[in-house]
């Protein structure tokens, strides 16, 4: 029986990064709920160490000579499907909460480079770039976890956040080159294995965040629209429209029609944790001559905690038929949500709207 199954774990033990991979993705994707969950921040914290402590014993392992830890020989052959586990579990994680919290092509290339570097790292023909590939998904992996926990911890989201976060994860990397000085590991020996990959993905996130491409985690939009009127009535807001039925795909009116004196009201709920209180900024482009031209820029502060996300109201009352679009940006100009919609001049006289109503 023993040697049947040492058959069984030889033949498919190329598959078992993909499998503990799908397995912590699929484990994520049944479990996490909100970003700022105590215990789902613990465990992915749990589980960075792990990371990061495999990582590192591989390297002392190939680098610094054979380790006689009872621990580490007992769990030496299944280093790597661990590390992928952990990998895929983490990963998949902040895959789904930058899914969430991304908005436009730019955020939306963000998640997909992070999909891709995964797949990228369960084919054979990457097998020959498995240490620099797993030093550098760890990397990723650590300025991840930092980019959405700190702002949950200090209840804001912005440079001071962004440069903690990245302050941590450079500190981590330090202490890890104290430890393969401990154990007496040239720098020069795990330049290209080790440094180069960390130091190279730390470096492209802090251009991504200069480009705005990086999702602004933890904060999420939860619904988007524009609208005639917007009521608040015992906790409920009451936004009026008046598409047909029909067109059940936009949001609102994002075919806006427009009698004199009509207002432009934005409804958007956007979720942030637990405290969290920020102000953010809704910039509202013309379409002319070929380019959107900013027409106003209205701040909204919100507030988290609520599952559905806090929910905030944008007016503007001087407007101009057109093509319109609305950006939601952080304090820091990336963007959480956006909406386009058109403002269609309809004469005085005309009086045949049947307004319907959403219900926030």
């Amino acid at each position: 029986m023993k040697k049947y199954f040492l058959n069984i774990h030889s033949q498919y033990q190329k598959y078992y990064p993909l499998l503990f991979f799908l397995s912590g993705f699929f484990f994520d994707m049944f479990t996490l709920r909100r970003i700022d969950q105590s215990f789902d921040l613990i465990q992915q914290g749990l589980f960075l160490i792990l990371l990061c402590a495999i990582l590192c014993l591989e390297i002392v392992k190939i680098y610094g000579g054979p380790l006689k830890n009872q621990l580490w020989l007992h769990f030496d052959e299944y280093h790597v499907p661990l590390f992928h586990f952990v990998l895929g579990a983490l990963l998949s994680a902040y895959t789904i909460f930058y899914f969430k919290s991304s908005s436009g092509i730019l955020s939306s290339f963000f998640v997909i480079l992070i999909l891709a570097l995964l797949v990228l790292n369960e084919l054979p023909a990457f097998t020959r770039y498995g240490l620099r590939l797993r030093s550098a998904l760890t990397s990723l992996a650590l300025i991840s976890y930092f980019n959405y926990l700190i702002p949950t911890l200090i209840k804001s989201i912005g440079w001071l956040a962004f440069s903690l976060a990245m302050l941590i994860s450079v500190g981590v990397v330090f202490l890890s080159s104290l430890f393969f000085k401990k154990h007496q590991i040239e720098t020069k020996k795990i330049l290209k294995p080790y440094y180069l990959p960390v130091n190279l993905t730390l470096g492209l996130f802090f251009i991504f965040y200069l480009l705005a491409i990086i999702p602004p985690v933890p904060i999420s939009i939860k619904n988007i629209g524009i609208y005639h009127s917007i009521e608040i009535k015992d906790g409920q807001y009451i936004a009026g429209y008046t598409r047909s039925p029909w067109f059940f795909w936009q949001k609102g009116d994002q075919d806006f029609l427009a009698l004199s004196g009509d207002t432009l009201n934005l409804f958007a709920s956007i979720f942030s944790p637990t405290e969290f209180s920020d102000t953010i900024k809704t910039n509202w482009f013309l379409y002319q001559n070929r380019s959107w031209v900013l027409q106003d820029s209205i701040p909204m502060t919100i507030k988290g905690g609520r599952d559905l996300g806090f929910r905030g109201i944008a007016r503007k009352s001087h407007y101009q038929p057109g093509e319109w679009k609305i950006e939601i940006l952080t304090s820091d100009d990336r963007e959480i949500g956006s909406i386009k919609f058109e403002v269609i001049g309809l004469p005085d006289h005309f009086n045949n709207r049947k307004f319907h109503y959403d219900y926030f």
